[in-house]
């Protein structure tokens, strides 16, 4: 429902020609992975880069994109 309710939200965003950040909350990202890697990857195929999906790094009090590497993953490289 929650993902249903990002994509109408998405394409009545985008009509106004805006660019879109999505943060979800980590709760929700943690319960949601799935479909959330499945949503970001919908509205990037569709969009491009106009449209970016987030979580949020409490920790470490930064972004971190559904989508690629994070810069924890980065580091342990």
């Amino acid at each position: 429902m929650l993902l249903l309710k990002l994509r109408q939200d998405v394409e009545t965003r985008l009509e106004y020609r805006l660019r879109l950040w999505i943060v979800i909350p980590p709760s929700s990202a943690m319960i949601l992975k799935k479909e959330l890697v499945e949503f970001a990857k919908y509205v990037k195929e569709r969009y491009g880069d106009r449209v970016k999906v987030f979580t949020i790094d409490i920790d470490r009090k930064e972004l971190i994109p559904i989508l690629g590497k994070s810069k924890a993953k980065e580091a342990k490289k």
